[in-house]
């Protein structure tokens, strides 16, 4: 799923709105945790 249709799942309406409190949550952008989830993935 993209960033965009996780939000929309989330009941956000904007993405920047997401990303703002993904930020809050885990003090990284979602981005962050994708490449990390990947490496992990690819380990």
């Amino acid at each position: 799923l993209s960033l965009s249709q996780i939000a929309e799942i989330l009941g956000y309406s904007e993405l920047s709105a997401f990303d703002r409190a993904f930020r809050r949550w885990y003090d990284r952008p979602p981005s962050a945790i994708r490449r990390q989830a990947a490496a992990a993935a690819a380990a």
